[in-house]
């Protein structure tokens, strides 16, 4: 399997549920990078990290969105663990009629 596929099947099947801190989830992404010996960047002169590698930005930029897009479909439709209360799920009609005069 090419290894671009590879990385990126590890990365969105990164388990993301209510249950995980978002630490917990930067650690499983973390050990993949590890995993691949994939770094921020390379270290400069002054000891600062450049960030300049394009593949960690690929894969970071995979990672969050992957994260963002199963929180918002969590969220929205509570798959994930993720429970919404009921007092702030939606309006009823005339409760939002009501809220748009204000």
């Amino acid at each position: 399997m090419n290894r671009d596929i590879q990385i990126s099947n590890e990365i969105i099947t990164i388990d993301v549920s209510a249950d995980k801190t978002i630490q917990q989830l930067a650690d499983e992404f973390f050990a993949i990078m590890e995993k691949y010996d994939i770094r921020l960047g390379v270290r400069d002169k002054n000891g600062g990290i450049t960030l300049s590698n394009p593949e960690w930005t690929l894969y970071l930029t995979l990672f969050i969105s992957r994260v963002d897009q199963l929180m918002n479909m969590g969220i929205a439709f509570g798959w994930g663990g993720f429970n919404i209360p009921k007092t702030i799920e939606a309006y009823s009609k005339k409760e939002n009629k009501q809220r748009m005069k204000q």
